[in-house]
């Protein structure tokens, strides 16, 4: 009787009825409690159930804390940021990630893949502010197979987890990890142009800046709908064309109001604008595309990963002294750099670089000077800093054929999975006959059924604010 009570509610929610306060709670701690004691047997009897009662949780979790736009009292919306707030977000997490589990445990020949629940529970830590945990998710999971027969994953699920997988990799500064992640969000093949792929991208433009030093470049696998798309969308709409009145902008799902800046939702031109800054070396330039564009940053909750391109342009430029220069003054510094406070705020950017182990230099402030060393002094100085740098090469390269040993297994045991993959697609049925359809000329709408579920963009717009509440990157 509990269960078809939880059932029920979960149904009552899905459907877009609202809760009361108790029933809410009831259903989030009967679900929690049968998604952590139930029987993986019976959980893989029915499947579908078992997501719809996921999603169903995951949406009352979040509504708990994060009320969509509309249904939320000044009370609600003022706790949202609250500690306890986060702990009853988090609090979901591990009921989700057990029914996940346990739709694979037990099953021979099959193996564990990614699941709707999966994603709602790393959507949940995003909006908890609790990116470490989000992290580790990504990381214990490892996503190398989807299998939607399975696990009824939906496309929006798929494009969602790594979108959530790029947010969580940015609170924790892995720009590189996060780069990788929502480029795998928008190479992703499709037949239309997503609200989560344009939501990635302009992610990934600011991101790209961080973790390479240039602008994005998508490569040629990238699908035709998504790359013109984005193409369209990073051009001025000053010309009296939308790009909304594009047919490759026809997605799934379109993002509720407009974009910020009086463009449209789905422009990258501000994002492209602050990338061509960047590669110009234009921390003037910069700044001013910011400050432009901060209606429409802050809207798309990427006005802190903003602030921090404009911050790596500034110590960019503050290395680049390193090279051609062995003293200058802090004054120097800051001209060269950019920086409009002078000597004091150069001084707190070589400290912080110097911190952070980017920079090798020393500071005198009684004359305000700044020495880079140089190891062809010959100076006891330079050789105490290239024996240090010996060790630190040695452990590194320790480091890196310990890492290149494990890289290579994975890499075997990726191929060995690719191979079997390949001769179950050869000898698949569905395969064989859209093959030869589109060799008549006939096409085939597989993809088109995987990529056309709905989105919700209420979702996606919680977790792009929860980016910025709790950590400002």
């Amino acid at each position: 009787m509990c269960i078809c009570g939880c059932v029920l509610r979960g149904v009552r929610s899905v459907q877009g009825e609202n809760l009361a306060d108790g029933d809410t709670q009831a259903f989030l701690n009967t679900t929690g409690r049968f998604f952590e004691v139930a029987d993986a047997a019976q959980l893989q009897m029915n499947v579908p159930l078992v997501v719809s009662l996921g999603k169903a949780y995951a949406a009352a979790a979040t509504a708990r804390t994060h009320p969509r736009k509309g249904a939320s009292s000044s009370s609600s919306s003022s706790s949202s940021s609250s500690p306890r707030a986060s702990f009853k977000v988090l609090s979901a997490v591990a009921p989700l990630r057990a029914a996940a589990r346990k739709v694979f445990e037990g099953r021979e020949k099959v193996r564990r893949s990614l699941t709707s629940m999966d994603t709602d529970a790393l959507q949940l830590c995003v909006l908890g502010g609790a990116y470490p945990m989000a992290v580790r998710h990504v990381v214990d999971l490892d996503v190398m197979l989807v299998d939607p027969r399975l696990s009824f994953l939906t496309a929006e699920d798929y494009l969602r987890w790594w979108y959530y997988a790029g947010l969580a990799h940015c609170g924790v500064k892995q720009w590189g990890a996060a780069a990788d992640c929502f480029l795998t969000c928008v190479t992703t093949p499709a037949t239309v142009l997503s609200a989560v792929v344009v939501a990635a991208y302009k992610k990934l433009s600011l991101v790209s800046l961080l973790a390479h030093g240039r602008k994005v470049s998508l490569p040629p696998h990238t699908a035709t709908v998504v790359s013109r798309g984005l193409k369209s969308s990073g051009m001025s709409n000053s010309s009296g064309s939308s790009v909304n009145d594009e047919p490759a902008m026809v997605a799934a799902a379109k993002p509720t109001g407009p974009g910020g800046g009086g463009g449209s939702p789905y422009s990258t031109e501000a994002y492209e604008a602050i990338a061509t800054k960047f590669e110009a070396n234009d921390t003037d330039g910069l700044l001013a595309e910011c400050e432009k564009s901060k209606v429409a940053l802050a809207k798309d909750a990427s006005w802190g990963l903003a602030m921090q391109v404009t911050k790596a342009l500034t110590q960019r430029r503050i290395a680049r002294l390193a090279t051609c220069f062995l003293t200058l003054s802090l004054a120097d510094v800051a001209a060269q750099a950019g920086l409009k406070n002078g000597a004091p705020e150069a001084e707190a950017e070589l400290l912080a670089m110097i911190r952070a182990g980017t920079l090798v230099a020393s500071i005198d402030q009684r004359s305000g000077m700044v020495t880079f060393p140089d190891d062809s002094d010959g100076g006891s100085s330079s050789r105490t800093s290239r024996s240090n740098r010996d060790a630190a090469a040695a452990a590194d390269a320790r480091a890196t054929a310990t890492k290149l040993e494990t890289m290579t297994r994975a890499c075997v045991a990726l191929g060995a999975r690719v191979e079997a993959l390949d001769v179950e697609m050869s000898q698949s049925p569905a395969f064989l006959k859209r093959d030869t359809g589109a060799a008549r000329g006939g096409g085939g709408g597989g993809s088109a059924a995987f990529m056309g579920s709905d989105f919700d963009p209420d979702d996606l717009e919680l977790a792009e604010q929860a980016s910025l509440q709790y950590n400002d990157f």
